[in-house]
């Protein structure tokens, strides 16, 4: 299932769309249980987006977190250096250009 399709059922549940967070937690774990992960690779990489939300949560107190901007640095310092945009439907962007 695509991320637009899981991105439209998740809001449809909620009726607000989901975070970039929450979507990526959705997509990658078992049966959407939300705990087990599908690899480690993908645990790594949501414990790493946690960890710099908070540490951007605790260093700017009276502005919200730009989660998609944080997932895509995340995803950029990845060795591959290509992620796919979360506005496409599969198209791969540099993601160097972001950080």
């Amino acid at each position: 299932m695509s991320f637009v399709t899981n991105n439209e059922r998740l809001t449809d549940t909620s009726e607000t769309p989901p975070t970039v967070n929450e979507l990526y937690l959705h997509l990658h774990t078992v049966n959407h249980d939300g705990v087990t992960f599908i690899d480690t690779r993908s645990k790594r990489f949501y414990a790493k987006l946690q960890m710099r939300c908070q540490e951007l949560a605790q260093t700017t107190l009276d502005q919200p977190v730009d989660d998609e901007a944080v997932y895509y640095k995340v995803a950029g310092e990845c060795p591959k250096g290509c992620v796919y945009d979360l506005k496409s439907l599969g198209r791969k962007k540099r993601s160097r250009s972001w950080c």
